[in-house]
């Protein structure tokens, strides 16, 4: 039923949602403002869920706290302003789609930068300093405490460790013991008693040669020694489940393990309406017109390399044979090149060396006209590369170096490392690192589990089962891996992406692990030039419909050579 064209349901409860939704991002509205959003959010065209409503209305405050605004109380010109805009992005079919309109690049820099709140039992958003570089030193702290709250909830969400809830019959196996409940614990008490105590922190070395295990609300000294680790590769500064005694001020640990996983669709059901990815996100009424585009554009494709050497002339010659064997299918291409992009290290010559070198690489593209004028170019710095420190996230490739494949190159973006792309409805991540060596370095026990064909420990498999357990691309100690602080949220993984791309000179790999498919193309030129594509659409296949379906789902990333 309509009145005045907008559909009978419980208007009350929507105009309610507004309300909060708004005031949640300290906003508020005049009724004029709310009259305006309800009747869109109700209308006879919208046919939003309540999922989808709540959605909308964050959607719309996100987009509000973009405008200039001289108060926090929203006019109904604002919100006109703001609905236009919105309006006009979803006055399209799926045949008006191109690749460019559904992608975007989000710089490690915007991402949004959220902080868990015990109190509220929710994520808020924070509002990031200008000068983040130079961050106060309880920044430091504050990063490490946002890792183990974020965890922490995560845990307690899992079946094995959700807590009790009084009439009910408990169901979890687990309970977390709290840090600071263990100085309360005389050592004849843990002693004598049978069940084991389970604590979460993270592993930290305050003295030389001694680990503590750090938390929210204290720390403890930790031991090791014989203890069972889970399969992952455990270094400082990763968060820990352990199981144990606590005996003489020390707890003893029998079994240590990451903290339980969450897979993404999970995660996205409890927090639907926050946007930790960054960009902006795809409103509601538009997401059917995105999907069907997704699906129905197969020839879409990641065509990803690792360690382009632009100053190695072999490299441009077979970047050569790619555009050639893509050459004519320009708009439905995205290739992403991560660093190296020099086979030398960093010296004083570097930034005029890459300079000539993507001058040449740009006198390559222009050779091709269809992928010069509509194949989209992303490029990600290397850990050698110049233009910053290795301090992460790190800022793109200077600008006076790309100059000239910026302006001859349409679609090009020079972005950090690590970088987001969300296309369609996938949400991908970059990240060139050496993680590979770096963790294994670095570990505190050797890994465990799975061996590969050859007898050896498959790496691939533990890192990332330990960057997404841990939510985290870079998990290792300052000192070994420094980031800038204010900026370690951009590093997260929480939710886990759809897709991982980890660009490291290791041997190239490609598996799934909870839902998160992750890859690593490996090094373009010590490779013999393998590289890895992806294909979005063919990820959306329902692999259990037909055999058809499910070698079509398995193939969405194929290693090639070029000949």
């Amino acid at each position: 039923m309509m009145v005045n064209g907008v559909r009978d349901i419980d208007r009350k409860a929507v105009r309610s949602t507004i309300m909060r939704g708004f005031r949640t991002q300290g906003l508020y509205m005049k009724s004029a403002a709310v009259n305006m959003l309800e009747k869109v959010l109700l209308g006879r065209d919208a046919n939003l869920d309540e999922m989808q409503i709540k959605r909308a209305i964050t959607m719309v405050a996100n987009e509000i706290q973009n405008q200039a605004l001289e108060s926090n109380l929203i006019g109904e010109d604002v919100m006109e302003k703001v609905l236009a805009k919105w309006k006009d992005s979803t006055d399209s079919t799926a045949s008006d789609l191109d690749i460019t309109r559904v992608m975007q690049v989000v710089s490690a820099f915007k991402v949004p930068k959220f902080a868990f709140r015990n109190d509220r039992k929710q994520f808020v958003q924070l509002t990031q300093t200008k000068h983040a570089h130079a961050a106060r030193a309880t920044s430091k702290a504050q990063s490490f405490r946002d890792r183990v709250a974020l965890l922490t909830q995560r845990t307690l969400r899992d079946p094995l460790f959700a807590p009790t809830v009084e009439g009910v019959q408990r169901t979890s196996q687990y309970s977390l013991t709290p840090l600071s409940a263990l100085l309360g614990i005389r050592s004849n008490e843990s002693e004598d008693d049978d069940e084991p105590l389970v604590v979460l922190g993270m592993i930290t070395q305050l003295e030389e040669g001694s680990f503590y295990l750090e938390g929210l609300d204290g720390k403890v000294p930790l031991d090791v020694k014989g203890a069972n680790f889970a399969m992952g590769l455990f270094t400082e500064h990763c968060i820990v489940i352990c199981e144990g005694r606590y005996q003489d001020e020390t707890f003893y640990a029998t079994n240590v393990g990451f903290p339980p996983p969450e897979p993404r669709s999970e995660t996205l059901r409890y927090h639907a309406s926050q946007n930790f990815f960054g960009g902006t996100p795809t409103p509601a009424e538009r997401m059917d017109i995105i999907t069907e585009f997704e699906t129905s554009n197969k020839g879409a494709m990641f065509i990803c390399f690792s360690d382009v050497w632009l100053d190695k002339p072999l490299v441009l010659s077979k970047l050569r044979r790619v555009f050639e064997g893509f050459n004519g299918m320009g708009s439905n291409l995205v290739f992403v090149f991560m660093g190296n992009f020099l086979s030398e290290p960093r010296n004083a010559n570097s930034h005029r060396v890459l300079t000539d070198c993507l001058n040449s690489f740009c006198d390559l593209i222009l050779e091709f006209e269809d992928i010069q004028k509509n194949a989209n170019f992303i490029f990600i710095p290397g850990t050698k590369d110049v233009g910053g420190s290795n301090i992460l996230p790190r800022r793109p490739i200077p600008g006076y170096c790309s100059e000239k494949i910026r302006s001859k190159v349409p679609h090009c973006h020079f972005t950090t490392n690590p970088c987001r792309v969300r296309y369609c409805t996938q949400d991908l991540v970059f990240f060139r690192e050496d993680l590979v060596n770096k963790m294994k370095r670095n570990c505190i026990t050797p890994p465990s589990g799975r061996i590969d064909d050859e007898g050896a420990m498959d790496a691939s498999s533990n890192l990332v089962k330990t960057v997404v357990d841990q939510a985290h691309l870079c998990p290792l100690p300052p000192h070994v891996s420094p980031v800038y602080w204010e900026h370690d949220h951009a590093m997260l993984l929480y939710p886990p992406p759809d897709v991982l791309v980890l660009g490291d000179k290791f041997d190239a790999y490609n598996l799934t692990y909870e839902e998160c498919l992750a890859f690593n193309p490996g090094s373009f030129y010590s490779s013999d030039f393998w590289f890895m594509v992806y294909s979005p659409a063919q990820a959306r296949i329902d692999p259990t419909t037909s055999m058809e379906n499910k070698a079509a789902f398995e193939s969405r990333v194929e290693f090639s050579q070029v000949p």
